[in-house]
């Protein structure tokens, strides 16, 4: 982790393949990937794959599955709400 606060929190993340369920129900997240391959896909919309050299925004609300393909390595951004 390279900065952790409580409204943004960021680093490097690796995984292997497989697939996992995501729901950015309470933050949100930006992605770069450094290596490696995976597809993104969101609940009633169209797969999107990510390679090295993508970027990718998870908006707030954003649910969807994750399927790593190749080792995946990021570096990430979360980002929370701030209580209103």
């Amino acid at each position: 982790v390279f900065f952790d606060e409580p409204q943004i929190t960021s680093g490097t993340w690796e995984c292997e393949p497989g697939a996992s369920r995501w729901e950015f129900t309470t933050r949100g997240e930006v992605i770069y990937v450094l290596s490696g391959r995976m597809t993104v896909h969101e609940d009633g919309g169209e797969p999107v794959e990510l390679t090295a050299g993508s970027s990718c925004i998870f908006p707030l609300g954003w649910c969807g599955v994750w399927t790593v393909h190749e080792t995946l390595r990021k570096v990430f951004v979360v980002y929370r709400p701030t209580a209103s």
